[in-house]
């Protein structure tokens, strides 16, 4: 019987190192990096008329998509890694900007994507169609 007991001891140890590793080394939907170096924050907000952000750490490479309603969101990464965002605007709206708050730049295109080498606070921007065919 105590035979049988060491048994059953040592499977379970095995048996939940398996499950661990198996869990550890599964793919997340979190785009932060898993890298060595410094870890930095980035903090996403948008107007009323984004529907949704997908946001990709390309050396992972790993995403998510952000809805509206979980706005403001905010994730780590790791300095140097490239990150993409790409706005989708709710109907009745078209995408305008990102503005880089931080360093007060906006930028126009869309999926937005750098080299991010500190914390940052990116907003998304839109305009009405109505006003984005009147912009000059």
């Amino acid at each position: 019987m105590n035979q049988f007991l060491k048994i059953l001891i040592i499977a379970g140890i095995i048996i939940g190192l398996v499950v661990l590793i198996t869990v550890a080394g599964a793919p997340s939907n979190n785009p932060s990096s898993q890298g060595s170096g410094k870890t930095y924050t980035c903090t996403i907000t948008a107007d009323v008329g984004t529907q949704h952000i997908r946001i990709v750490n390309q050396n992972i490479p790993a995403g998510i998509t952000v809805q509206v309603t979980e706005l403001p969101f905010s994730f780590n990464f790791t300095g140097n890694d490239v990150l993409s965002f790409n706005a989708t605007s709710k109907e009745g709206f078209k995408f305008n900007v990102w503005w880089h708050i931080g360093d007060g730049r906006f930028y126009s295109n869309n999926p937005f994507t750098f080299k991010a080498t500190k914390s940052f606070h990116l907003e998304c921007w839109t305009l009405t169609t109505e006003e984005w065919q009147n912009e000059p």
